[in-house]
């Protein structure tokens, strides 16, 4: 962690304040490394945006999590179930007729509000795969989402299609080739570095907050660890400080 307080001595020598935020993906059922997740949110007050599977969900997922101001619902999908006939992974894509698409999607945002209240879910998808057709893109407001989050390191436009803004994650903690699992803390200290130092030179716009993406299901104690140490030193550092994302409202009814 000293590379990463270094670097956000610099951002405090400079007069800014660096901002994070935390996306947590493929949430569906109760889990051990969920339970590690929330807590940790709960007890150094950091709020996390769930990425929730409607299909999947079970009720009273989220029952008993303490403060719940510190908890955003995102619609991930509606089943995570790839569509694609041939080569790549969607559900979002164009592998299927746009309506029957769009009518999962609003069945699924039904089903996220009817299970935690239209208060804790904002009007954000988050595609699985970060898979997306334009087509569907384009459609998006019609199933009352406003918003969508995907994974990408650099700048990007502020919508991603008309009336729809894009809020991206930036550094993922999870390795994916072979056996999911953490990436180990050097490597996520450097990607964190690489962000940090991108927004603090001006090769990314210097307001865009760091989005830290995980999926709790492949992280193991070390990943915990790790990410509470990362948690008390945005707490306690002055150039640095945990947010919420902002999205757009959700559509008049």
């Amino acid at each position: 962690m000293n590379t990463l307080a270094a670097e956000l001595d610099r951002w405090g020598e400079a007069g800014r304040r660096a901002a994070l935020w935390w996306r947590d993906d493929d949430v569906s059922a109760p889990r051990p490394e969920l339970d590690r997740i929330l807590a940790l949110s709960q007890s150094l007050a950091i709020p996390v945006s769930l990425s929730v599977i409607p299909a999947a969900t079970q009720p009273g997922l989220l029952e008993a999590t303490g403060d719940p101001a510190l908890l955003s619902i995102f619609q991930h999908g509606w089943a995570h179930v790839n569509h694609e006939p041939a080569g790549g992974q969607s559900e979002l894509g164009d592998g299927r007729p746009a309506n029957v698409v769009l009518a999962e999607l609003t069945r699924g945002r039904a089903r996220l509000m009817e299970l935690f209240g239209a208060a804790r879910v904002p009007p954000v998808l988050v595609p699985p795969w970060h898979s997306l057709s334009q087509r569907v893109a384009a459609r998006l407001p019609e199933a009352g989402i406003r918003c969508v989050s995907m994974l990408a390191a650099g700048q990007h436009l502020p919508e991603i299609a008309p009336g729809v803004a894009l809020i991206c994650a930036n550094v993922d903690l999870v390795r994916w080739r072979n056996a999911p699992g953490f990436v180990g803390a050097p490597e996520a200290v450097r990607r964190l570095l690489g962000a940090l130092r991108a927004r603090r030179l001006g090769l990314i716009d210097g307001a865009t907050p760091v989005g830290l993406l995980t999926h709790h299901w492949a992280l193991d104690a070390d990943a915990g660890r790790f990410l509470e140490a990362l948690g008390r030193l945005v707490n306690d550092h002055p150039a640095a400080r945990w947010i919420r994302p902002s999205w757009p409202d959700a559509p008049a009814a």
